[in-house]
């Protein structure tokens, strides 16, 4: 009994109540506990659902749209979705009836059939039939795809990202080592590798262009570090990779046939220079390519797109070839450094950099592909970089124009001192910012690489002290912003507070924003204000204190609570009833004032006082250790009691 069939539960489900009669699934589908008890295997419902009917019914809701004169939303949306719920429950009885049925697995699969375009929706529910299958019954479930070929089924509807995610868990056999060689040699029999390159030739749309390579992609990668990589060796094939090329560099080729071509082509040569290998049929087949490559690469592209900040636009296509470029930069064989230096490809890739002031994604792949080449590059591309393409001295350009505009901007708004017109300039004029581009950041980062190779190798050492004017611009401008770049938020750097601490150390905490005139020059009168409010502060908060340490008169509360104030001379004063008498210790006797409650006053220490029925007698001196305060009887006996308390608590 689960806990909604309890009938002395307050959630008492009122499915139960209906399992008891009779009842159909659309009935079930009408309960709010129905998904509910599904997971909690009530057994009679598990029963009523693994029925033959009721699968089909499930299957239908699943895999046949309604036609377009159903309007009703239950038919339409809720009953396929509820399908859908129980279907990912993965109740073993649905399971097996499917696994083993010929008729249900026919059903299922007949959805690759169905005229295109295939609804999304219903895609979707179809990729989810399959994989639970194949997650719970995977020899089964396989078996019947290999020898009814669905392969190529699914190959036809690409165009369902639902579908193509399918294709791909299908064919890396959901990371399972043991079933990956058997769906390995069926790919290698059907030509599976052969027919989704074939497949990006044809006329079809973007999106299906776009899932073939991503199906290329992602299984190669997979199968690059399995024992079985026939997808990937068949990929990186000649006849394959020339296939490729030979899509990208076709003049009339369709915009996405290009896209995925270029994409296929940069994903296998990361897999390779992942590898580290110095000879691969790759290499040979890019040396043979490049003269196209280069000619693709300095085309001029129609300017499609024109904005007030830029004359071009740089456009997806000619990104995804730069990739491709830089990484093949990155190989280090000497035919390809050759090609690049005569062809000048270095040369242009960094002239585009600076062409396209506003285009991050290039800057950081360019700013990547330096820093890449001055880590791990040869000798000779180095230097080619610093003095053929001469990048140190279009650094120092850029940033002149950059620094340059930043002081006229602060001169212009420094000519007007008053405070208040600059206020209303601020919401009258929109705000003049130096021109930073896209790139100021970069250029940082390759300055610093630049330094760090330096420091590293002599021959690069020399050529930097060669440029006029590098010295001068890592010791100013580059330390002032490195040193920016390290400081966190809202936090003053080491050097300044290491002086503060030096200087005034009760002071170490306080950050002073008056300390310079000059970068605050119209709230002088603010700052004369401010001060003049801190010395008043400070000057009561002086006098009050006085007045407080001159104050050393004792006073006695309502409650009766005393306190005693010592003066330098040892006297206290107490303060009874409204009379004040001031004891001095060194001389022994109370300096004035009229003598209230006491009885008798002998020599120091001993005196009577009779205040409130309370006696004190002391007798003797009051800091000797031999006095005796058990004088009367109640002292006596209070002594007593507290001798047995005391006996009571080491008990």
């Amino acid at each position: 009994m689960t806990f909604f069939e309890d009938p002395d539960s307050i959630f008492f489900s009122p499915i139960q109540k209906l399992l008891e009669s009779e009842f159909t699934l659309q009935d079930l589908f009408e309960q709010d506990e129905f998904l509910q008890e599904c997971k909690y295997l009530n057994q009679v419902l598990i029963e009523f659902l693994t029925k033959e009917e009721t699968i089909k019914q499930i299957l239908n809701y699943l895999l046949v749209p309604p036609s377009s004169n159903v309007t009703d939303n239950k038919i339409c949306i809720k009953y396929p979705f509820l399908s859908s719920e129980v279907i990912g429950c993965e109740i073993f009885g649905i399971v097996e009836e499917i696994s083993i049925s010929e008729s249900y697995m026919d059903t299922i699969f007949a959805f690759l059939d169905q005229e295109k375009p295939i609804n999304s929706v219903y895609a979707g529910y179809f990729a989810r039939i399959v994989s639970v299958q194949l997650k719970k019954r995977w020899d089964e479930t396989w078996k019947y795809i290999e020898e009814n070929k669905i392969l190529d089924k699914f190959l036809n509807n690409l165009e369902s990202s639902a579908i193509t995610d399918l294709l791909i868990l299908i064919l890396i056999a959901d990371e399972n080592s043991f079933t990956l060689e058997d769906v390995q040699k069926t790919v290698k029999e059907q030509k599976i590798v052969d027919k989704l390159i074939n497949l990006l030739v044809e006329e079809k749309t973007t999106q299906y262009h776009r899932n073939s390579a991503k199906i290329l992609l992602e299984v190669a990668t997979f199968c690059h570090n399995s024992s079985y990589n026939f997808f990937y060796e068949e990929l990186t094939s000649e006849e394959q990779i020339n296939k490729i090329f030979d899509l990208v560099l076709i003049a009339e080729t369709k915009k996405s046939i290009s896209e995925s071509g270029f994409k296929i082509l940069i994903g296998m040569l990361d897999i390779i220079l992942e590898d580290s290998l110095t000879e691969h049929v790759f290499y040979e087949i890019i040396i043979k390519k490049m003269e196209d490559l280069s000619r693709v690469l300095f085309e001029e592209k129609k300017k499609s797109l024109k904005l007030d900040f830029t004359d071009e636009v740089l456009g997806a296509d000619k990104y995804r070839i730069i990739k491709f470029f830089t990484m093949v930069a990155r190989i280090q064989t000497k035919e390809i450094e050759k090609y690049l230096f005569e062809s000048k490809i270095i040369q242009y890739l960094i002239d585009i950099f600076f062409q396209y002031k506003w285009n991050n994604f290039l800057h950081n792949l360019i700013t990547n592909f330096i820093n890449e080449i001055f880590e791990n590059g040869t000798e000779n591309v180095k230097e080619y970089i610093l003095i053929n393409c001469d990048l140190p001295s279009k650094i120092l350009s850029n940033i002149k124009l950059y620094t340059d505009e930043k002081e006229e901007i602060e001169k212009k708004e420094l000519k007007d001192l008053e405070g208040i017109d600059l206020i209303k300039k601020k919401y009258e004029e929109p705000p003049h910012l130096p021109q930073l581009f896209g790139y100021l950041e970069h250029l940082i980062q390759i300055s610093n690489q630049i330094v760090l190779i330096s420091s590293r190798s002599t021959q690069i050492q020399e050529i930097m002290e060669n440029v006029e004017g590098w010295d001068l611009y890592v010791n100013s401008f580059l330390s002032e912003q490195n040193q920016i770049s390290n400081q966190q938020m809202g936090q003053k750097n080491e050097e300044s507070m290491v002086n503060n601490r030096t200087t005034n150390s009760e002071n170490d905490n306080q950050i002073n924003f008056w300390e310079d005139d000059e970068s605050f020059p119209n709230l002088t009168g603010l700052k004369n204000t401010i001060n003049d409010i801190e010395n008043e502060t400070v000057n009561e908060e002086i006098s009050f204190e006085q007045d407080n340490f001159d104050n050393t008169n004792f006073v006695e509360n309502n409650s009766n609570e005393s306190e005693f104030g010592e003066d330098n001379f040892g006297s206290f004063t107490s303060s009874n009833d409204g009379n004040n008498k001031d004891f001095n210790f060194e001389m022994g006797e109370f300096v004035d004032g009229e003598k209230n409650n006491f009885d008798d006053f002998n020599d120091f220490g001993s005196f009577n006082q009779e205040n409130d029925n309370n006696n004190f007698d002391f007798d003797n001196d009051p800091f000797s250790n031999d006095n005796d305060f058990g004088n009367t009887e109640n002292d006596q006996v209070e002594g007593e009691e507290n001798e047995k308390i005391e006996k009571n608590d080491e008990n």
